[in-house]
């Protein structure tokens, strides 16, 4: 009779053991992934013609003037702020630097060789960039070319 009881109280023991594990799991919270978007442009307020080129992407900014948007797409199960994002040539390199250096001209003469993040007037620096917020998920992200960019930039080699 007491191995029977004993058996009895296992069974229930288990039992009660499985279901608290099942709540305490069911309990957990459920992170949701959710898109994320950021429009990017590009502004020449410079009198200069202004290319460069990351991967398959090539810009072409013609004096004043600015680019059509560059739409960066992700999925986050954050909140969203600007630091959430990265600059478009990050986005396509899986948020790596690019393999080769970007190359900024100015009218083919001048150049500006980019091969890192650093600085505050970069185009792989995020924080180059204004930024608007469009609705809950979603940035507007401007980087301008000033005319300070080119008397700066150093001769093409």
């Amino acid at each position: 009779m007491k191995m029977l009881l004993n058996n009895i109280l296992m069974h229930y023991l288990a039992i009660a053991l499985v279901s608290v594990l099942m709540v305490s799991v069911s309990g957990c919270s459920k992170t949701t992934d959710k898109a994320m978007e950021g429009e990017f442009y590009f502004v020449n307020n410079t009198a200069h013609h202004i290319s460069f080129s990351s991967g398959f992407e090539k810009y072409n900014l013609a004096p004043n003037s600015i680019s059509p948007a560059f739409i960066v797409s992700d999925i986050s199960d954050k909140s969203i702020t600007e630091p959430s994002f990265y600059a478009p040539f990050l986005k396509e390199n899986a948020y790596k630097l690019p393999a080769e250096p970007i190359i900024m001209r100015f009218e083919n003469s001048k150049c500006v060789v980019i091969r890192n993040m650093l600085g505050n007037r970069n185009p792989l620096n995020i924080n180059s960039y204004s930024s608007e917020r469009l609705t809950e998920r979603k940035f507007k992200f401007t980087y301008t070319f000033t005319e300070s960019d080119y008397i700066e930039a150093p001769a093409c080699q």
